[in-house]
């Protein structure tokens, strides 16, 4: 197998008493069927067989990184369903460059081996419901205008629509969580406008329930001040 180098062009941010050093790691085969184009998913650490008609929890983002809002996300989830949440983090992504070996390793570090997560290569839901039929997917309020905002299809209505329709034909659902606005507002599903037919996927955490005052920009913002 090869070793992968870390980080684009092999820069490093060195801290005080640091000397130079390239990460080196080998890359697992299925990783690299993934990137290869070979391979749709990876699992990563516990992968449960779940009975035929018990709906999967998935709860798809880039974990970048992992933070208090998504530990509290993934334990409301997994309290209303009875079950663990699997993780989901696409090496491809609609508006960043995809993940090489050291960044899913990264990603990987930060779950407990008896922890579910796959890594795929399925950056829209519409291709998230191909792999994962049937489950429900752990969203924010952001993510959902996504899924319904034409931008994403090619500013085509009628190819968003189509989108939708393949994910309520695959028996997806959303449990959608709120979120505070610029103006210390919070927001739930009821407070945006989405497609009727998306809308009726849907299943809301409201304030009482959930409220998080963080997200991964000012996480990783406050990482780089330091």
């Amino acid at each position: 197998g090869g070793a992968i180098g870390g980080g684009a062009g092999g820069a490093l941010r060195l801290l005080a008493g640091e000397s130079p050093a390239r990460r080196r790691m080998e890359a697992p085969d299925a990783w690299r069927a993934l990137l290869l184009g070979e391979r749709k998913q990876v699992g990563v650490g516990a992968t449960p067989i779940l009975p035929d008609g018990v709906r999967r929890m998935v709860f798809p983002g880039a974990f970048d990184p992992l933070h208090e809002g998504h530990r509290r996300m993934a334990a409301i989830a997994a309290e209303r369903a009875g079950r663990g949440v699997e993780f989901e983090i696409s090496i491809h992504n609609v508006d960043k460059p995809p993940l090489d070996f050291v960044e899913m390793e990264d990603r990987a570090r930060q779950f407990a081996e008896e922890e579910t997560l796959w890594f795929t290569a399925a950056p829209t839901f519409e291709e998230k419901s191909r792999l994962f039929p049937q489950s429900t997917f752990v969203v924010g309020l952001d993510t959902l205008e996504r899924i319904a905002d034409p931008r994403y299809y090619g500013d085509d209505p009628v190819a968003s629509a189509a989108a939708i329709g393949r994910l309520a034909e695959r028996g997806c659902r959303f449990l959608a969580f709120g979120r505070v606005d610029g103006e210390g507002r919070f927001r739930s599903v009821g407070d945006i406008s989405l497609p009727p037919r998306l809308l009726a996927l849907c299943e809301g955490v409201g304030e009482s329930e959930f409220r998080v005052d963080v997200s991964s920009t000012q996480i990783r913002a406050g990482q780089r001040a330091e």
